[in-house]
């Protein structure tokens, strides 16, 4: 019983993130036999801008004449977000956004 425990884990782009999220994942999941421990990636919260893109003809155009900045919060999703990790709190399972960067 209980609740889920979450760890979450920070820092710069290229810091080693992903890879360690992925070896405690499968440490886990090996430690207790099973896929119980899984690695969300706020990367997949993303706001889809593909669209926008398309419209302004190309990735560098748009981010040249939008000053869009995927390091601003408003770059993501952050209420599914939020809502996602109060549902996997709970217990319940969720449809995790997917985006890839291109």
């Amino acid at each position: 019983g209980g609740s889920p425990l979450m760890v979450a884990l920070t820092g710069f782009s290229a810091s080693g993130k992903t890879t360690l999220a992925k070896a405690m994942v499968e440490t886990l999941n090996d430690w207790w036999g099973c896929p119980l421990a899984t690695h969300l990636r706020t990367d997949n919260y993303y706001r889809d801008i593909a669209a926008l893109v398309e419209a302004m003809g190309g990735f560098s155009r748009f981010i040249r004449e939008t000053g869009y900045s995927f390091d601003e919060p408003s770059a993501m999703d952050l209420p599914q977000l939020q809502a996602d990790l109060q549902q996997l709190r709970q217990g319940r399972p969720i449809c995790m956004p997917y985006y890839e960067m291109n």
